[in-house]
């Protein structure tokens, strides 16, 4: 079955549809309609479950790739009024740009730490001999130097080897993970008491961010190895938010099996139980 069978079933679904609707479903005490800021639309898939789920929702959805722009304007005619879409486009050929201006040994901790890359160094220097002949100017040519600098042992499992270069470079040139850091703590202070915030990363690079914010903003402020909270001795300042997941979720072998492309995903939720003290 190929790829395109899978395309249009978002990942994890029911899960991310539990954890929001109880806030996108409590009525708002400003009367307003409630908000849901969609920052990566795709398919639109989790959008149009809260939207089927939550008459009257409100929906920002926002996506680098015009496909998914298209996905959402569809979205936005079943939904008339209540869908705003946000569009901000990139391409690879900025990947190809970093390989060209980078130097070796920036290239190489770019591939280590952005894309877990273990040859990063080996990938570095095959792409810093390859750029003194002649220039590296398209993605093909750059998969086979990652490709050939790579042990054939390594390139037999873990599917097309240039993947983590590519991931490595994307995270690099378009600030993925500084975009991440300053959205998470904006996207948390938005919430009013009540409101949920669910987050499903692909990568555990996104991961790890995601679950430092969360873990720092749900626990108690009062120094390790007191008896007691710190609501106890100040009312008012104790943790933010609490967490609605265990760790990172991830979903069953049922649903990677129908969706492969879920395989790698691991979900967090975390729910404002007070505003800022």
């Amino acid at each position: 079955m190929g790829e395109h069978a899978f395309a249009q079933v978002p990942v994890m679904a029911g899960r991310v549809t539990a954890l929001l609707v109880p806030a996108l479903a409590a009525p708002a005490a400003n009367g307003r309609p409630p908000v849901l800021v969609d920052a990566t639309l795709g398919r639109a898939g989790h959008a149009r479950a809260l939207l089927e789920a939550c008459p009257g929702l409100l929906l920002i959805g926002i996506d680098a790739d015009e496909a998914a722009i298209e996905h959402g304007r569809v979205l936005a005619a079943e939904y008339p009024g209540q869908v705003t879409l946000a569009h901000a486009f990139y391409d690879q050929i900025a990947a190809i740009v970093v390989v060209k201006r980078v130097c070796e040994r920036h290239l190489a901790r770019i591939l280590s730490e952005y894309g877990e890359e273990r040859f990063a160094r080996r990938i570095a220097e095959a792409v810093a001999a390859e750029r003194a002949r002649e220039p590296v100017t398209t993605t093909l040519r750059l998969s086979a130097i990652v490709k050939d600098a790579i042990p054939a042992a390594a390139r037999r499992t873990g599917g097309n080897p240039a993947k983590r270069t590519f991931q490595a470079l994307r995270i690099e040139v378009n600030d993925e993970l500084g975009a991440l850091r300053r959205a998470l703590p904006a996207a948390l202070d938005l919430l009013s008491p009540g409101g949920r915030f669910v987050a499903l990363a692909y990568h555990s690079l996104e991961d790890r961010l995601v679950k430092r914010e969360l873990v720092a903003r749900s626990a108690d402020p009062a120094p390790p190895g007191l008896p007691v909270r710190a609501d106890d001795v100040l009312p008012g300042t104790g943790p933010r938010f609490r967490l609605l997941t265990r760790g990172a979720e991830r979903p069953d072998s049922e649903e990677v099996t129908g969706n492969p492309r879920a395989a790698s995903a691991r979900l967090r939720a975390a729910e404002r139980i007070r505003e800022a003290a």
